[in-house]
Protein backbone atom coordinates (compact mmCIF):
# COMPACT_ATOMS: atom_id res chain seq x y z
CA UNK A 1 0.00 0.00 0.00
CA UNK A 2 1.33 3.44 -0.91
CA UNK A 3 1.64 5.97 1.91
CA UNK A 4 0.11 9.39 1.45
CA UNK A 5 3.54 10.82 2.18
CA UNK A 6 5.11 8.90 -0.70
CA UNK A 7 5.70 11.31 -3.59
CA UNK A 8 3.75 10.36 -6.69
CA UNK A 9 5.92 9.64 -9.76
CA UNK A 10 6.06 12.33 -12.40
CA UNK A 11 6.15 10.50 -15.75
CA UNK A 12 7.69 13.50 -17.46
CA UNK A 13 10.78 13.16 -15.29
CA UNK A 14 11.42 9.44 -15.12
CA UNK A 15 13.31 6.92 -17.18
CA UNK A 16 12.88 3.15 -17.31
CA UNK A 17 15.96 1.02 -16.70
CA UNK A 18 16.53 -2.57 -15.73
CA UNK A 19 17.87 -1.82 -12.23
CA UNK A 20 15.59 0.72 -10.58
CA UNK A 21 12.69 0.64 -13.07
CA UNK A 22 11.86 4.30 -12.40
CA UNK A 23 14.32 6.95 -11.33
CA UNK A 24 14.39 10.69 -11.63
CA UNK A 25 16.16 12.25 -14.57
CA UNK A 26 17.10 15.80 -15.26
CA UNK A 27 14.95 17.97 -17.44
CA UNK A 28 11.33 17.56 -18.29
CA UNK A 29 11.44 15.04 -21.12
CA UNK A 30 8.06 13.54 -21.91
CA UNK A 31 9.52 10.30 -23.23
CA UNK A 32 10.63 7.17 -21.39
CA UNK A 33 13.25 4.71 -22.56
CA UNK A 34 15.54 2.03 -21.17
CA UNK A 35 18.67 3.81 -22.27
CA UNK A 36 21.16 3.00 -19.50
CA UNK A 37 24.29 1.08 -20.41
CA UNK A 38 23.93 -1.90 -22.69
CA UNK A 39 20.37 -2.66 -21.64
CA UNK A 40 18.63 -5.07 -23.97
CA UNK A 41 15.21 -3.73 -23.03
CA UNK A 42 13.36 -2.34 -26.07
CA UNK A 43 10.64 -0.41 -24.26
CA UNK A 44 10.27 3.16 -25.44
CA UNK A 45 7.38 5.28 -24.18
CA UNK A 46 5.98 8.61 -25.32
CA UNK A 47 3.44 10.75 -23.57
CA UNK A 48 -0.05 10.97 -24.98
CA UNK A 49 0.57 14.68 -25.63
CA UNK A 50 3.52 13.84 -27.89
CA UNK A 51 1.60 11.07 -29.61
CA UNK A 52 -1.23 13.49 -30.37
CA UNK A 53 1.32 15.96 -31.76
CA UNK A 54 2.71 13.44 -34.26
CA UNK A 55 1.62 13.76 -37.91
CA UNK A 56 -1.49 11.71 -38.62
CA UNK A 57 -0.72 8.59 -40.59
CA UNK A 58 -3.26 7.40 -43.13
CA UNK A 59 -3.43 3.68 -43.82
CA UNK A 60 -2.21 3.02 -47.35
CA UNK A 61 -3.59 0.02 -49.19
CA UNK A 62 -2.33 -2.26 -51.90
CA UNK A 63 -5.96 -3.33 -52.48
CA UNK A 64 -8.34 -0.60 -51.37
CA UNK A 65 -9.68 -1.23 -47.89
CA UNK A 66 -8.56 -4.87 -47.92
CA UNK A 67 -4.80 -5.48 -48.08
CA UNK A 68 -2.68 -2.78 -46.39
CA UNK A 69 0.79 -1.74 -47.46
CA UNK A 70 3.54 -2.34 -44.93
CA UNK A 71 1.54 -5.16 -43.38
CA UNK A 72 0.96 -8.90 -43.33
CA UNK A 73 -2.17 -10.59 -44.64
CA UNK A 74 -3.20 -14.25 -44.88
CA UNK A 75 -5.52 -15.98 -47.33
CA UNK A 76 -6.62 -19.38 -46.03
CA UNK A 77 -8.59 -22.15 -47.69
CA UNK A 78 -8.78 -25.90 -48.02
CA UNK A 79 -6.64 -27.67 -50.63
CA UNK A 80 -7.90 -27.42 -54.22
CA UNK A 81 -10.45 -24.70 -53.47
CA UNK A 82 -8.83 -22.01 -55.63
CA UNK A 83 -6.47 -20.14 -53.27
CA UNK A 84 -3.57 -20.10 -55.70
CA UNK A 85 -5.87 -19.32 -58.61
CA UNK A 86 -7.37 -16.33 -56.78
CA UNK A 87 -3.98 -15.05 -55.64
CA UNK A 88 -2.61 -15.14 -59.21
CA UNK A 89 -5.59 -13.03 -60.21
CA UNK A 90 -4.56 -10.60 -57.46
CA UNK A 91 -0.95 -10.63 -58.69
CA UNK A 92 -2.10 -9.79 -62.21
CA UNK A 93 -4.34 -6.98 -60.94
CA UNK A 94 -1.52 -5.37 -58.94
CA UNK A 95 0.97 -5.64 -61.81
CA UNK A 96 -1.46 -4.03 -64.26
CA UNK A 97 -3.18 -1.64 -61.84
CA UNK A 98 -6.66 -3.07 -62.47
CA UNK A 99 -9.45 -3.73 -59.96
CA UNK A 100 -9.48 -6.86 -57.83
CA UNK A 101 -12.89 -8.08 -56.63
CA UNK A 102 -14.42 -4.66 -57.31
CA UNK A 103 -11.68 -2.84 -55.37
CA UNK A 104 -9.05 -0.45 -56.73
CA UNK A 105 -5.40 -1.49 -56.57
CA UNK A 106 -2.09 0.36 -56.47
CA UNK A 107 0.04 -0.63 -59.45
CA UNK A 108 3.51 -1.96 -58.71
CA UNK A 109 5.90 -4.85 -59.03
CA UNK A 110 5.07 -8.23 -57.50
CA UNK A 111 7.39 -10.90 -56.12
CA UNK A 112 5.53 -14.21 -56.31
CA UNK A 113 7.03 -17.09 -54.32
CA UNK A 114 5.14 -20.19 -55.51
CA UNK A 115 6.75 -23.04 -53.60
CA UNK A 116 4.33 -25.77 -54.72
CA UNK A 117 3.54 -24.65 -58.27
CA UNK A 118 4.90 -25.61 -61.67
CA UNK A 119 6.24 -22.67 -63.61
CA UNK A 120 4.48 -23.88 -66.78
CA UNK A 121 1.04 -23.87 -65.06
CA UNK A 122 1.63 -20.46 -63.50
CA UNK A 123 2.66 -19.09 -66.90
CA UNK A 124 -0.37 -20.64 -68.60
CA UNK A 125 -2.75 -19.12 -66.04
CA UNK A 126 -1.31 -15.61 -66.43
CA UNK A 127 -1.60 -15.99 -70.20
CA UNK A 128 -5.23 -17.15 -69.96
CA UNK A 129 -6.01 -14.08 -67.82
CA UNK A 130 -4.53 -11.84 -70.49
CA UNK A 131 -1.64 -10.52 -68.38
CA UNK A 132 0.97 -8.89 -70.71
CA UNK A 133 4.40 -10.51 -70.76
CA UNK A 134 6.11 -7.25 -69.82
CA UNK A 135 4.11 -6.93 -66.59
CA UNK A 136 6.36 -6.44 -63.52
CA UNK A 137 5.80 -9.93 -62.08
CA UNK A 138 8.80 -11.90 -60.81
CA UNK A 139 8.33 -15.60 -60.13
CA UNK A 140 10.04 -18.18 -57.98
CA UNK A 141 8.58 -21.65 -58.45
CA UNK A 142 9.74 -24.66 -56.44
CA UNK A 143 11.34 -25.25 -53.05
CA UNK A 144 13.95 -23.12 -51.27
CA UNK A 145 15.82 -25.74 -49.25
CA UNK A 146 16.28 -25.11 -45.53
CA UNK A 147 15.19 -21.49 -45.90
CA UNK A 148 17.28 -20.33 -42.93
CA UNK A 149 17.92 -16.90 -44.46
CA UNK A 150 14.79 -16.74 -46.61
CA UNK A 151 13.44 -13.53 -45.07
CA UNK A 152 16.79 -11.74 -45.30
CA UNK A 153 17.16 -12.77 -48.94
CA UNK A 154 13.61 -11.69 -49.70
CA UNK A 155 14.24 -8.26 -48.18
CA UNK A 156 17.35 -7.86 -50.30
CA UNK A 157 15.37 -8.75 -53.44
CA UNK A 158 12.66 -6.23 -52.54
CA UNK A 159 15.26 -3.47 -52.43
CA UNK A 160 16.91 -4.65 -55.66
CA UNK A 161 13.65 -4.79 -57.58
CA UNK A 162 12.29 -1.40 -56.50
CA UNK A 163 8.66 -0.26 -56.55
CA UNK A 164 7.48 -3.58 -55.09
CA UNK A 165 3.83 -3.33 -54.06
CA UNK A 166 3.14 -6.94 -53.14
CA UNK A 167 4.96 -10.09 -52.07
CA UNK A 168 3.06 -13.39 -52.23
CA UNK A 169 4.25 -16.43 -50.27
CA UNK A 170 2.51 -19.68 -51.18
CA UNK A 171 2.29 -21.53 -48.81
CA UNK A 172 3.20 -19.85 -45.52
CA UNK A 173 4.95 -22.64 -43.61
CA UNK A 174 7.03 -23.81 -46.54
CA UNK A 175 8.73 -20.44 -46.40
CA UNK A 176 8.69 -19.79 -42.65
CA UNK A 177 9.58 -23.04 -40.90
CA UNK A 178 8.26 -23.95 -37.46
CA UNK A 179 8.46 -27.30 -35.70
CA UNK A 180 4.88 -27.25 -34.49
CA UNK A 181 2.26 -25.10 -36.24
CA UNK A 182 -0.01 -25.49 -33.20
CA UNK A 183 2.53 -23.99 -30.82
CA UNK A 184 1.72 -20.31 -30.27
CA UNK A 185 5.17 -19.56 -28.83
CA UNK A 186 6.79 -20.90 -32.01
CA UNK A 187 4.33 -19.55 -34.57
CA UNK A 188 4.04 -15.97 -33.35
CA UNK A 189 7.78 -15.14 -33.62
CA UNK A 190 7.78 -16.58 -37.14
CA UNK A 191 4.79 -14.44 -38.10
CA UNK A 192 6.38 -11.45 -36.40
CA UNK A 193 9.40 -11.65 -38.71
CA UNK A 194 7.14 -11.34 -41.74
CA UNK A 195 5.22 -8.49 -40.11
CA UNK A 196 8.45 -6.62 -39.43
CA UNK A 197 9.59 -7.19 -43.00
CA UNK A 198 6.41 -5.57 -44.25
CA UNK A 199 6.80 -2.63 -41.85
CA UNK A 200 10.44 -2.04 -42.80
CA UNK A 201 9.89 -2.17 -46.55
CA UNK A 202 6.39 -0.70 -46.78
CA UNK A 203 5.37 -3.68 -48.92
CA UNK A 204 2.15 -5.66 -48.60
CA UNK A 205 2.95 -9.28 -47.78
CA UNK A 206 0.31 -11.93 -48.44
CA UNK A 207 0.81 -15.52 -47.30
CA UNK A 208 -1.39 -18.47 -48.25
CA UNK A 209 -2.38 -21.02 -45.64
CA UNK A 210 -4.75 -23.95 -45.08
CA UNK A 211 -8.07 -24.16 -43.28
CA UNK A 212 -9.00 -26.95 -40.90
CA UNK A 213 -10.81 -29.96 -42.32
CA UNK A 214 -13.87 -29.25 -40.21
CA UNK A 215 -15.39 -25.90 -41.06
CA UNK A 216 -15.85 -23.61 -38.08
CA UNK A 217 -18.70 -21.17 -37.54
CA UNK A 218 -16.09 -18.69 -36.29
CA UNK A 219 -14.12 -17.34 -39.25
CA UNK A 220 -11.07 -16.56 -37.08
CA UNK A 221 -10.99 -20.11 -35.71
CA UNK A 222 -10.82 -21.76 -39.11
CA UNK A 223 -7.09 -21.53 -39.85
CA UNK A 224 -5.09 -24.72 -39.41
CA UNK A 225 -2.71 -24.43 -36.45
CA UNK A 226 -2.15 -21.82 -33.79
CA UNK A 227 -4.36 -18.78 -33.27
CA UNK A 228 -1.18 -16.73 -33.75
CA UNK A 229 -1.74 -17.12 -37.50
CA UNK A 230 -4.95 -15.12 -37.45
CA UNK A 231 -4.08 -12.98 -34.45
CA UNK A 232 -0.82 -11.61 -35.82
CA UNK A 233 -1.97 -10.46 -39.24
CA UNK A 234 -3.52 -7.18 -40.39
CA UNK A 235 -6.01 -8.87 -42.71
CA UNK A 236 -7.22 -12.46 -42.56
CA UNK A 237 -9.23 -13.79 -45.51
CA UNK A 238 -10.93 -17.17 -45.70
CA UNK A 239 -11.94 -18.91 -48.92
CA UNK A 240 -14.66 -21.47 -48.17
CA UNK A 241 -16.73 -23.87 -50.24
CA UNK A 242 -20.23 -25.32 -49.98
CA UNK A 243 -20.75 -27.94 -52.64
CA UNK A 244 -19.75 -26.33 -55.92
CA UNK A 245 -20.01 -22.75 -54.66
CA UNK A 246 -17.15 -20.64 -53.27
CA UNK A 247 -17.26 -17.66 -50.95
CA UNK A 248 -14.75 -15.27 -49.40
CA UNK A 249 -14.83 -13.19 -46.21
CA UNK A 250 -12.28 -11.18 -44.22
CA UNK A 251 -11.54 -9.93 -40.73
CA UNK A 252 -9.26 -6.90 -40.54
CA UNK A 253 -7.31 -4.74 -38.14
CA UNK A 254 -7.84 -1.77 -40.48
CA UNK A 255 -10.61 -0.88 -42.89
CA UNK A 256 -13.98 -2.59 -43.21
CA UNK A 257 -14.12 -6.37 -43.22
CA UNK A 258 -15.38 -8.04 -46.36
CA UNK A 259 -18.77 -9.61 -45.66
CA UNK A 260 -19.00 -13.21 -46.79
CA UNK A 261 -19.67 -13.05 -50.52
CA UNK A 262 -19.93 -15.61 -53.27
CA UNK A 263 -17.21 -15.95 -55.91
CA UNK A 264 -18.27 -16.56 -59.50
CA UNK A 265 -15.85 -18.57 -61.62
CA UNK A 266 -15.34 -17.78 -65.31
CA UNK A 267 -13.74 -20.84 -66.96
CA UNK A 268 -12.75 -18.89 -70.08
CA UNK A 269 -10.69 -16.17 -68.40
CA UNK A 270 -9.96 -18.41 -65.37
CA UNK A 271 -10.87 -15.51 -63.10
CA UNK A 272 -13.27 -15.05 -60.22
CA UNK A 273 -15.65 -12.15 -59.69
CA UNK A 274 -17.46 -11.05 -56.56
CA UNK A 275 -21.10 -12.07 -56.38
CA UNK A 276 -23.82 -11.53 -53.82
CA UNK A 277 -23.22 -11.43 -50.10
CA UNK A 278 -24.42 -14.42 -48.10
CA UNK A 279 -27.20 -12.28 -46.65
CA UNK A 280 -28.38 -11.27 -50.13
CA UNK A 281 -28.30 -14.90 -51.24
CA UNK A 282 -30.34 -15.92 -48.20
CA UNK A 283 -32.89 -13.14 -48.76
CA UNK A 284 -33.27 -14.07 -52.44
CA UNK A 285 -33.66 -17.74 -51.57
CA UNK A 286 -36.30 -16.88 -48.98
CA UNK A 287 -38.12 -14.65 -51.46
CA UNK A 288 -38.15 -17.48 -54.00
CA UNK A 289 -39.39 -19.92 -51.38
CA UNK A 290 -42.15 -17.52 -50.34
CA UNK A 291 -43.36 -17.19 -53.96
CA UNK A 292 -43.42 -20.98 -54.32
CA UNK A 293 -45.39 -21.42 -51.09
CA UNK A 294 -47.94 -18.74 -52.02
CA UNK A 295 -48.46 -20.34 -55.44
CA UNK A 296 -48.90 -23.78 -53.84
CA UNK A 297 -51.45 -22.42 -51.34
CA UNK A 298 -53.46 -20.70 -54.11
CA UNK A 299 -53.46 -23.88 -56.21
CA UNK A 300 -54.56 -25.98 -53.25
CA UNK A 301 -57.33 -23.63 -52.15
CA UNK A 302 -58.60 -23.39 -55.77
CA UNK A 303 -58.83 -27.16 -55.98
CA UNK A 304 -60.10 -27.67 -52.42
CA UNK A 305 -62.55 -24.84 -51.72
CA UNK A 306 -63.59 -24.75 -48.09
CA UNK A 307 -60.35 -26.33 -46.82
CA UNK A 308 -58.99 -25.50 -43.40
CA UNK A 309 -55.63 -24.09 -42.40
CA UNK A 310 -54.65 -27.55 -41.19
CA UNK A 311 -55.44 -29.00 -44.63
CA UNK A 312 -53.33 -26.32 -46.35
CA UNK A 313 -50.30 -26.72 -44.10
CA UNK A 314 -50.41 -30.50 -44.48
CA UNK A 315 -50.49 -30.27 -48.29
CA UNK A 316 -47.95 -27.48 -48.85
CA UNK A 317 -44.27 -28.13 -48.06
CA UNK A 318 -41.96 -25.53 -46.57
CA UNK A 319 -41.04 -23.64 -43.42
CA UNK A 320 -44.08 -23.28 -41.14
CA UNK A 321 -43.43 -19.60 -40.41
CA UNK A 322 -43.24 -18.85 -44.15
CA UNK A 323 -46.46 -20.80 -44.77
CA UNK A 324 -48.29 -18.85 -42.08
CA UNK A 325 -47.04 -15.53 -43.43
CA UNK A 326 -47.97 -16.50 -46.99
CA UNK A 327 -51.50 -17.55 -45.98
CA UNK A 328 -52.02 -14.30 -44.07
CA UNK A 329 -50.75 -12.24 -47.02
CA UNK A 330 -53.02 -14.02 -49.49
CA UNK A 331 -56.02 -13.45 -47.23
CA UNK A 332 -55.14 -9.78 -46.65
CA UNK A 333 -54.75 -8.95 -50.34
CA UNK A 334 -58.00 -10.71 -51.29
CA UNK A 335 -56.46 -13.56 -53.27
CA UNK A 336 -58.36 -15.96 -51.03
CA UNK A 337 -61.12 -15.46 -48.47
CA UNK A 338 -61.59 -16.91 -45.02
CA UNK A 339 -64.97 -17.81 -43.54
CA UNK A 340 -65.74 -18.78 -39.99
CA UNK A 341 -64.87 -17.49 -36.56
CA UNK A 342 -61.45 -19.10 -36.42
CA UNK A 343 -62.10 -20.96 -33.20
CA UNK A 344 -62.75 -24.47 -32.02
CA UNK A 345 -65.88 -25.83 -33.58
CA UNK A 346 -65.90 -23.09 -36.22
CA UNK A 347 -62.41 -22.93 -37.81
CA UNK A 348 -61.59 -20.72 -40.72
CA UNK A 349 -62.28 -22.25 -44.10
CA UNK A 350 -60.57 -20.84 -47.14
CA UNK A 351 -62.14 -20.18 -50.53
CA UNK A 352 -60.81 -18.89 -53.86
CA UNK A 353 -61.89 -15.39 -54.83
CA UNK A 354 -64.56 -16.25 -57.45
CA UNK A 355 -66.12 -18.98 -55.33
CA UNK A 356 -66.41 -16.62 -52.37
CA UNK A 357 -68.44 -14.05 -54.31
CA UNK A 358 -70.88 -16.71 -55.57
CA UNK A 359 -71.30 -18.15 -52.09
CA UNK A 360 -71.97 -14.70 -50.67
CA UNK A 361 -74.69 -14.04 -53.25
CA UNK A 362 -76.37 -17.37 -52.47
CA UNK A 363 -76.17 -16.67 -48.75
CA UNK A 364 -77.72 -13.22 -49.23
CA UNK A 365 -80.57 -14.61 -51.34
CA UNK A 366 -81.29 -17.48 -48.97
CA UNK A 367 -81.14 -15.25 -45.92
CA UNK A 368 -83.97 -13.07 -47.35
CA UNK A 369 -86.27 -16.04 -47.94
CA UNK A 370 -85.29 -18.23 -44.98
CA UNK A 371 -86.60 -17.40 -41.47
CA UNK A 372 -83.91 -17.02 -38.83
CA UNK A 373 -83.46 -19.98 -36.54
CA UNK A 374 -81.92 -20.02 -33.09
CA UNK A 375 -79.29 -22.47 -31.98
CA UNK A 376 -81.92 -24.74 -30.38
CA UNK A 377 -83.84 -24.92 -33.68
CA UNK A 378 -86.86 -22.80 -32.69
CA UNK A 379 -88.28 -20.29 -35.14
CA UNK A 380 -87.37 -16.63 -34.64
CA UNK A 381 -90.24 -14.34 -35.80
CA UNK A 382 -89.49 -11.66 -38.33
CA UNK A 383 -90.29 -8.02 -37.51
CA UNK A 384 -93.72 -8.10 -39.20
CA UNK A 385 -94.64 -11.33 -37.47
CA UNK A 386 -93.73 -9.87 -34.07
CA UNK A 387 -95.94 -6.83 -34.80
CA UNK A 388 -98.91 -9.06 -35.73
CA UNK A 389 -98.39 -11.08 -32.55
CA UNK A 390 -98.42 -7.88 -30.53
Amino acid sequence: MVSRDTPQPNIRGYEINTETLLKPTEGTSSSLSAAKGNSSTSLHFKSLRDVYAEPKEDIAYCVDGLIPKGGLSVLAGRPKTGKSTLVRQLVGSIATGTDFLNRATVQGSVLYVALEEKRSEVSRHFSDMGIPEDSPIFLHCGGIGKAENAIEELESLIHQCGNVALVVIDPLFHFVRVRDANDYTAVYPAMEKLMELGRRTGVAILALHHLKKRQSDDLMDGALGSTAITGAVDTYMALTTRGESRSIASRQRYGCSLEESSLIWDPLSRCMSLGQTSQEVQENQQAGTTIRIKTSILDFVTGHAGCTQEDIFAAVTGNMALKKNALTTLADDGSIFAHGLGRRGDPYTYWPEGHERAASAEEIASSVQRPMTTIDGTHTPEVGEREEQV
